[in-house]
């Protein structure tokens, strides 16, 4: 399973503020070139034995990315988009 970049990350989010906030514009940027050094290998394993065991499921990942998104635009008093 692959890890999710930042690219997959500024995608999604470019693609939920482009739909949600009617902004065909939007820039995503990243305070750093590279992201933050892996301390363990834990962000390659699935979810399926979470979901099988104790019937966990994370949400999708562009809902996550929205909700956030989301909680951040709430909390500058901004619309909520999507």
């Amino acid at each position: 399973m692959p890890s999710t970049s930042k690219v997959d990350v500024g995608d999604a989010s470019i693609e939920c503020l482009s739909e949600g906030a009617g902004d065909p514009g939007v820039q995503i940027s990243f305070q750093h070139e590279r992201g933050a050094k892996v301390q363990n290998a834990t962000y390659l394993l699935d979810n399926s034995r979470l979901l099988s065991e104790f019937a966990i499921a994370y949400r999708p990942f562009r809902e996550r990315v929205l909700q956030i998104i989301n909680d951040i635009r709430q909390e500058a008093r901004l619309p909520l988009v999507g």
